[in-house]
């Protein structure tokens, strides 16, 4: 489903096997830095936002935005639509947010 993609699955106790945020089997595991990344993307969906946006938006580096940024495109979870520079969430990855448990501030 996912070429290059290693998804996760739950071990013979039900314990998982990755330390990456796991929504499901099927989906792409995630960092807690594409995370917050996909969450920014989400909140201000359908705009798009540029790395200075997200930097601003999740407190990570412009550096590291643009790497995890770069592989969430790359596994469909983010997208560069024409138009005004920067990127968005794709479907999927609205599918993979609704999977992942919230964050209570």
């Amino acid at each position: 489903m996912f070429e290059g993609i290693e998804s996760v699955s739950p071990d013979e106790e039900g314990a998982s096997t990755s330390d990456a945020n796991e929504p499901s089997v099927g989906l792409p595991a995630i960092d807690a830095d594409e995370e917050n990344i996909l969450r920014s993307l989400q909140r201000l969906f359908p705009r798009t936002q540029n790395n200075y946006d997200l930097q601003a938006d999740t407190s990570i580096s412009r550096k590291t935005v643009g790497t995890k940024l770069n592989r969430l495109i790359e596994i469909g979870l983010a997208e560069r639509r024409p138009g005004p520079k920067g990127a968005t969430i794709t479907a999927l990855g609205r599918e993979l947010l609704r999977h992942l448990p919230t964050v209570q501030e």
